[in-house]
């Protein structure tokens, strides 16, 4: 991305950090108005998640509410756009 962009770049693997860790991480850099982008492993789990193997997917968006009306429970949502999905 730095050599596309010329903008400062940094790499995170989900599994060596916290998944709310991850989400503040991403939501600053979508306020802070950056590129974010992820890609999916080899993992036949992945497809049970409508997402395809090996591929990279744009951030777009995360939204955090509640899941219910006491507000105790969290929901944290990311939205993916696939560059190469047709309209």
């Amino acid at each position: 991305i730095y050599v596309i962009s010329g903008f400062p770049t940094e790499t995170y693997f989900i599994d060596e950090i916290d998944p709310l860790e991850t989400f503040l991480k991403i939501n600053n850099a979508i306020t802070s108005s950056s590129l974010v982008c992820t890609s999916t492993i080899s993992d036949e789990s992945i497809r049970n998640k409508g997402l395809v193997i090996n591929h990279s997917y744009t951030v777009i968006n995360v939204v955090e509410d509640y899941k219910n009306s006491n507000n105790m429970e969290h929901i944290r949502l990311i939205k993916l756009r696939n560059p190469w999905e047709s309209l």
